[in-house]
């Protein structure tokens, strides 16, 4: 599509209209798995911030999202500034949704609907509402999961939680709790790339008219430019090739991989992402590794 960010803003209204048909036919398969994340489409989708993230933005995400810490947790400074985010991914995530209220094993996800500042039923402490939106063939999105992410609460401790939930009759643990994993970490890598601004985002224009027939149509704010997101261009940066000022006779450049540091600040921890970049004197030549190298920038 010439124009992503309007498949996202189409995708995030066509939501909203699926969830208010879902709610006023009474589908005897939504009635049975519960109509909470049915209304909070309906009611939230519509006021939430547009993002797009493209194909390689998601792998550079999963690629980082390998070594991110477990003692990494999510802090209000993270949040967007917004409290309804509709982030739609032009092509799914690689891992599936295993609920689906239409009978579906394995739901392809395609979008996620971040809700800042809700209280955890369990618990009166303030929290992230994550909410996954699949997607089948013909079909609007429609939610499938959703996970409550408490501010404060590192990745380990949300996923021992749901461990501790999700326990089958048999001592397995259900697929729920990989699901909170894998996603949880996925939106801290995007969060904490965001506020670094290793990436941008641009803005994609979304025509007068179409704004205005959106609003009308769900009773809703006119929607704003959709957020597309793009890792940030290279730059080009050499470092001294030694920290302690000794002379050292280097023969070649290489390239030091990106990595995370859960790094202190104040009374926390503050999780970073340190980019890639080349070390090594200027005039020698750079030497590449034989094997397949992914970077996070361009």
């Amino acid at each position: 599509m010439d124009r992503p960010w309007m498949a996202a803003l189409e995708m995030q209204f066509a939501a909203a209209r699926f969830a208010e048909t879902v709610l006023q036919a009474k589908h005897p398969a939504v009635e049975r798995h519960g109509t909470g994340l049915y209304h909070l489409a309906a009611a939230s989708i519509p006021r939430a911030e547009t993002y797009t993230w493209s194909h390689d933005v998601l792998s550079a995400l999963f690629l980082a999202g390998r070594t991110i810490p477990r003692d990494a947790a999510l802090n209000v400074e993270l949040l967007p500034a917004s409290v309804f985010s509709w982030w739609w991914f032009e092509e799914s995530l690689p891992f599936h949704s295993n609920r689906g209220a239409f009978g579906e094993a394995e739901v392809a996800i395609h979008a996620v609907l971040l809700q800042s500042g809700i209280t955890r039923r369990e618990s009166s402490e303030p929290a992230l509402g994550i909410t996954t939106f699949g997607v089948l063939e013909n079909r609007a999105p429609f939610p499938t999961t959703h996970i409550n992410w408490a501010y404060g609460e590192t990745l380990a401790q949300l996923e021992q939680r749901y461990e501790a939930h999700y326990v089958l009759e048999n001592g397995d643990t259900d697929q729920t709790a990989c699901h909170a994993r894998r996603l949880s970490v996925v939106v801290l890598a995007a969060l904490v790339w965001l506020q670094q601004r290793i990436l941008s985002w641009s803005a994609g224009h979304v025509e007068r008219h179409r704004r205005k027939q959106l609003a009308r149509e769900h009773n809703a704010p006119l929607p704003s430019d959709v957020r597309v997101i793009q890792l940030r261009r290279a730059e080009s940066v050499s470092r001294p090739p030694s920290a302690g000022g000794e002379s050292v006779e280097w023969s070649c450049r290489w390239i030091v991989n990106g990595h995370w540091r859960n790094q202190p600040y104040k009374d926390e921890r503050k999780l970073i992402y340190i980019m890639p970049y080349v070390k090594g004197p200027e005039e020698m030549p750079l030497r590449v590794p034989t094997h397949t190298v992914y970077q996070v920038s361009r």
